[in-house]
């Protein structure tokens, strides 16, 4: 998590890489991104920044694979809140 700021706004983002199994784990870091989300200020974006779909990645946003890794973990997370 990386903050910027400059005198009159803010820019948060989170960067994230190497989420390629879906695991407890993962399930944890997606846990702490949305209670700092909620506790501090929303991203204004979220960076994948590869190995992000294990082993050879996915065909389109609809692949099962997109659904189990990033849609199920990150996006369950957040479901009930803005983040």
């Amino acid at each position: 998590m990386i903050e910027g700021s400059s005198d009159s706004s803010s820019f948060t983002f989170f960067a994230i890489s190497d989420f390629g199994n879906p695991t407890n784990e993962l399930k944890q870091v997606a846990e702490a991104m949305h209670k700092y989300a909620q506790d501090n200020q929303t991203p204004s974006v979220i960076l994948g920044l590869g190995d992000n779909f294990y082993p050879y990645g996915v065909s389109s946003p609809e692949d099962s694979l997109f659904q189990e890794v990033w849609s199920d973990i990150f996006l369950q997370v957040s479901k009930s809140s803005s983040f």
